[in-house]
């Protein structure tokens, strides 16, 4: 992850994680960034934030009229390699479908 500020250049790396990505690289440009503390700051936000993104998903549910956006829930799917795991709720698409007389709910997941 690249930073670039108002005169200040700074890089970030997600070392466990390079190898998968091989050649990619992110870069944010912001001109407000004017110190390398802050560029920094941004550089960690943003490996963070795509931390998360990679360990989320979707899973579809019956429907749950209590599931709110950003609860956390817990998911065992051991099959799914996610026995236990915690994920927070990002989306919640519900979906009545009439030949069958039957609501799904489809829940887009981020990590915690």
């Amino acid at each position: 992850m690249q930073v670039y500020g108002d005169g200040v250049v700074t890089e970030d790396w997600d070392w466990e994680r390079i190898a998968l990505v091989h050649d990619r690289l992110a870069q944010a440009s912001d001109v407000n960034l004017d110190s390398t503390a802050e560029a920094h700051q941004r550089g960690e936000a943003v490996l963070i934030e795509a931390q998360r993104s990679a360990t989320g998903g979707h899973i579809v549910v019956p429907m749950n009229c209590g599931q709110d956006l950003f609860d956390v829930i817990d998911i065992d799917c051991p099959q799914a390699g996610m026995d236990g795991a915690k994920r927070r709720v990002i989306s919640a698409t519900r979906l009545w479908i009439p030949q069958e007389s039957r609501y799904t709910l489809t829940i887009g997941l981020e990590a915690v």
